[in-house]
């Protein structure tokens, strides 16, 4: 169950992050959110709403929660 549930692997916190690297990792949220739309045009409807795994987050709700 954990390879569907944590596809990637579990996420693992970067701690003590310089002031630099927070404000570097801000900057990337509007070109990550930019990458997503660009990625997700042209899918169906169906696409959208299929989860990734049995009671996980669809294509939508992701891009939602991203903003």
């Amino acid at each position: 169950m954990d390879q569907i549930r944590y596809p990637i692997g579990q996420f693992q916190p970067q701690n003590n992050l310089s002031n630099d690297e927070m404000i570097n990792l801000i900057k990337q949220i509007p070109g990550l959110t930019k990458r997503l739309n660009t990625l997700l045009f042209g899918l169906e409807q169906y696409q959208l709403e299929t989860p990734y795994r049995p009671n996980g987050w669809d294509s939508k709700a992701g891009r939602t929660s991203l903003g």
